[in-house]
């Protein structure tokens, strides 16, 4: 079975850069620079100073706990050596993001995820942000061996492009308005594979803010209702405004379309193949309570695993026959070539 590991991945794409810069028809030009209106911001939160949060606890602070009363009554900020450390990661997080927006401007989208594939690798400043994504107030919360133990299984599952991510089954009960209970699914990754979609969708907000619809607002960074009703207003030809919901509509999304959508936009078919073959992962099955719900197509795909055929270097069709001899879908969609 075909495998790749991050340095066999940044090889791939040093080869794929160069043969690009040679053929210009490969260049992969923006279709929608509308979406510009609304600027482009950065998708990393940059690190707080530490002379905004070090502080000299006042004096009477142990008899102040004692007695159950407030502390900190008058705190002093205190000036810190490391503050000046993290304004240059700050300033670090800027520069990178320049540098990756200069070559979706300019068509390189090779160039981009080589970058992107880079800085996934090595960079320190950008695992310092999904810690602070983790919990912003990871240094005094998290055990500082619990720390390492997060980072040394980051590192390892991104140079080993590891795609399995462990994620368990919760649900939350919904009420409809007539009365009756259904079961919202809710899937809860490990932390460390929390931080590594983080940094991994830090940068296809990057690369597709500029492909999304400027009519999109949700989840859209400073966008929102307020941005929706500021495009409404200009419409006065319009009596009626229609609110609706698509049912079923994360479920009935095609995933191998997407990502030759996204291969046909630039992203390189061997980071495609990583990222699906993370997409078909499953939740653990001692989680699964199919009393609540149908998890036909999570014990399915633990059972395809278990063969070893739920990975894209497999791509035939399996189709699911429930026990009652109905069809109940598609497993493995078409993947990719």
């Amino acid at each position: 079975m075909k495998t790749m590991n991050m340095k066999s991945l940044l090889a791939y794409l040093t080869d794929l850069s160069i043969r690009s810069r040679e053929n210009k028809a490969s260049l992969v030009y923006l279709e929608d620079r509308n979406s510009m209106k609304y600027g482009f911001h950065s998708p990393w939160k940059p690190l707080p100073n530490t002379k905004d949060f070090m502080v000299t606890v006042n004096k009477l602070d142990p008899i102040l706990t004692e007695y159950n009363l407030p502390k900190r009554l008058s705190p002093t900020l205190k000036n810190h050596p490391l503050s000046s450390r993290l304004n240059a990661c700050n300033r670090y997080l800027r520069i990178q993001l320049a540098v990756l927006r200069k070559f979706l401007v300019a068509g390189r989208t090779v160039d981009f995820w080589h970058r992107a594939m880079m800085l996934l690798a090595k960079s320190k400043v950008l695992r310092l942000v999904a810690l602070r994504k983790l919990d912003k107030n990871w240094g005094r919360t998290l055990n500082h061996n619990l720390v390492s133990t997060y980072l040394r299984f980051l590192d390892k599952k991104i140079q080993t492009l590891d795609f399995r991510v462990s994620y368990t089954r919760r649900y939350e009960p919904k009420i409809k308005p007539d009365g009756t209970t259904t079961w919202r699914p809710i899937s809860s990754p490990s932390k460390p594979d929390r931080m590594y979609m983080y940094l991994l969708s830090t940068f296809f907000v990057i690369f597709l803010r500029y492909y999304i619809s400027p009519h999109q607002h949700a989840y859209q960074k400073v966008k929102g209702v307020n941005s929706a009703w500021a495009d409404l207003k200009d419409i006065k030809s319009w009596p009626y405004i229609y609110e609706f919901d698509l049912s079923g509509f994360f479920p009935s999304i095609n995933i191998s379309y997407v990502f030759k959508e996204l291969k046909r936009i630039g992203l390189p078919v061997e980071i495609c193949n990583w990222l699906l073959n993370m997409s078909l992962m499953y939740p653990r099955p001692d989680t699964l309570d199919t009393t609540k719900l149908d998890e036909t197509n999570a014990i399915a795909k633990a059972e395809l695993d278990a063969l070893g055929l739920l990975t894209t270097y497999h791509k035939p069709i399996f189709k699911y026959i429930g026990k009652d001899g109905s069809y109940k879908g598609v497993i493995l969609k078409p993947l990719l070539e």
